[in-house]
């Protein structure tokens, strides 16, 4: 069998590191910003990561995270654009190497309401100077008044601008804190996201590839795992529902599926996984409660 040949490879982590949740004033814990720098360092370290979006990060807390990245390799930029009533809280740690050829947010009226449905960063990376558009969100979560349907209208006008983006060729990467699940109706059915890669082939511009399936369920047998954990991405504690969420996901389109190009190594995407932040996440005293979700995109 012949090797495969790389001709560059991206790593890209998102991840809603929760120091500053929309609405809510509460200062971050001096103990969880230094185990987000901590993480986001050790994510760097092991990775190899060249594109880090984070959300839930304002200006109260992007200036410590200079510490999480050697400067002299990584820029960064808090992509805090405003609505109306509200703030995006979006921010990206990226290698010097990429150049960002735009930034700018994506914002649907509902019911005299701005809704932040997205960021739009678009890339060029440095090794076919390729441009690759990546539409960071996070959705209202399930504690927000109406959240389904402010989710559904997310939904829908990200689609539409996905579909502008297929019809123009682009390589297109969504992630994000999408507060649904993806087998939801708002990701598979107003999003066109899919696990089924024959239909995402076969119908390019309709369909995006959703891997994060394959986190609805665990892998591991339980009994022999010893209280290993590979399910899910976001922990809440409850009675009254799954503790644990696949809230995290990213979605491709199918320009990625080819082996031809940029693709999508399957192995290397999913969750970023880490005891120090499973610990983390179960601490009552911690506001941190996602995993970060990764990809990796080989050029072939």
């Amino acid at each position: 069998m012949n090797p495969v040949v790389s001709n560059g490879e991206i790593t890209f982590i998102f991840w809603n590191c929760a120091l500053n949740p929309p609405r809510v004033k509460k200062i971050p814990t001096l103990s969880d910003v230094e185990f987000v720098i901590s993480q986001i360092s050790e994510i760097i370290n092991s990775s190899n990561a060249d594109v880090i979006v984070l959300s839930e990060i304002t200006h109260v807390s992007f200036d410590q995270l200079g510490k999480a990245a050697d400067p002299e390799k990584y820029d960064a930029e808090l992509l805090n654009f405003k609505t109306n009533r509200s703030i995006f809280d979006i921010a990206i740690i990226y290698k010097k190497e990429m150049k960002i050829l735009e930034a700018a947010p994506l914002i649907k009226e509902v019911y005299g309401a701005e809704l932040k449905v997205a960021v739009k960063i678009k890339i060029e990376e440095p090794y076919q100077k390729q441009p690759i558009s990546i539409y960071a969100s996070h959705w209202p979560s399930f504690r927000t008044p109406n959240s389904e349907v402010l989710k559904t209208h997310a939904a829908t006008a990200l689609k539409i601008q996905i579909e502008n983006g297929l019809a123009n060729d682009e390589n297109i990467v969504c992630m994000g804190d999408y507060n649904t699940e993806p087998f939801s109706s708002i990701i598979s059915v107003n999003l066109s996201a899919t696990n089924d890669r024959h239909n995402v082939i076969k119908k390019p511009h309709h369909w995006l590839y959703n891997p994060f399936w394959k986190l609805l369920n665990s892998r591991l047998c339980f009994e022999k795992s010893e209280g290993s954990h590979d399910l899910g991405t976001c922990f809440g504690r409850s009675n009254h529902r799954p503790n644990w969420a696949t809230f995290d996901q990213m979605f491709f389109s199918a320009s990625f599926l080819r082996n031809k190009g940029w693709s999508i190594i399957e192995e290397d995407t999913g969750r970023y996984f880490d005891d120090s932040l499973l610990i983390q996440l179960r601490k009552n005293t911690s506001s941190i409660n996602h995993f970060p979700v990764k990809t990796k995109i080989r050029y072939l």
